[in-house]
């Protein structure tokens, strides 16, 4: 069963927030993993994050394929910024705004891992997925 939550605030528009270059450096590439939420089911994520060292700048998109669904939703990134070790990236579905996708989590090696919220509209409420992600660089 998908989650019914409150209607959330909109997401910034803004590509980078500075500070913390170097963590979110190490997203540069691609990256395959999932987010797994203990209630709905398992939600795939394909990533591909370039990082831009002259404008200090993230760039790059997530497929998210929800259970019984084939086509992927592509969520671009608008917003990150860091704290306390954490990388925190808000991202927005391409096709007309209307998901959201939040990724906090660490980067260790070869390995972002940690929260995640995919919300989406559904029948004058919002829906979503939330649990732990982990993505893996290829």
């Amino acid at each position: 069963m998908v989650r019914a939550w409150p209607v959330v605030a909109l997401l910034g528009t803004l590509v980078g927030c500075g500070g913390g270059d170097d963590l979110v450096a190490e997203l540069d590439g691609s990256w395959t993993g999932s987010l797994v939420d203990p209630e709905s089911g398992t939600v795939e994520l394909v990533a591909d994050f370039e990082w831009r060292e002259d404008e200090a700048l993230l760039f790059g998109t997530v497929n998210a394929t929800p259970p019984g669904q084939t086509d992927p939703w592509i969520f671009a990134v608008r917003r990150w910024d860091t704290g306390s070790g954490l990388v925190l990236l808000d991202l927005t579905d391409e096709a007309d705004g209307t998901r959201g996708l939040d990724l906090d989590g660490t980067v260790d090696g070869g390995t972002f891992s940690g929260s995640a919220t995919l919300s989406y509209d559904c029948d004058g409420s919002t829906c979503g997925y939330e649990g732990d992600f982990e993505l893996d660089a290829e």
